[in-house]
């Protein structure tokens, strides 16, 4: 649909370690679900939704979509290699894409990179056994895909 209304747009897919993406959605909607929700979903039902639709929208759907792009208008990257090194990853961005302005835009972002120092993300110091079967039965194209190490 994208494509249809904007033909020559051009696309960043920032692909995350799928452990951290299955850990990080049960999280929230746990806590989602608790605090906004009329009734209760089992841990199982939960963990079924969340393997199930992120199979659905990226193993899915966008492996076979992004054939559509136009080649040059698409560019992947790990979500862990933009946090290492912003600034280098998004010039490479704007060079990879053929995006005009990274001279106008470098300032800012390097600002924006200095203020964000401090920011600490959410950390998860292991994964439960049942969570690396889940992923890694569900979700191996993406452990694959993305270059990740089965754990």
């Amino acid at each position: 649909m994208l494509l249809k209304l904007f033909p020559n747009a051009k696309f960043i897919y920032i692909a995350r370690n799928p452990y951290f993406i299955y850990s990080s959605n049960i999280s929230h909607f746990s806590s989602t679900f608790e605090t906004l929700s009329f009734q209760r979903i089992s841990k199982e039902e939960l963990s079924a939704n969340v393997l199930a639709s992120y199979k659905k929208i990226i193993i899915d759907h966008y492996e076979q979509q992004k054939q559509l792009i136009p080649e040059g208008n698409l560019l992947e990257i790990r979500f862990e290699d933009f946090v290492a090194h912003p600034l280098q990853q998004a010039e490479a961005i704007y060079e990879r894409l053929n995006l005009p302005g990274w001279e106008q835009a470098q300032a800012a972002m390097h600002a924006y990179v200095e203020e964000s120092r401090s920011y600490k993300s959410r950390t998860y110091p292991t994964f439960s056994s049942e969570t690396i079967d889940l992923v890694n039965r569900h979700w191996g194209l993406a452990i694959e895909r993305g270059g990740y190490t089965r754990l």
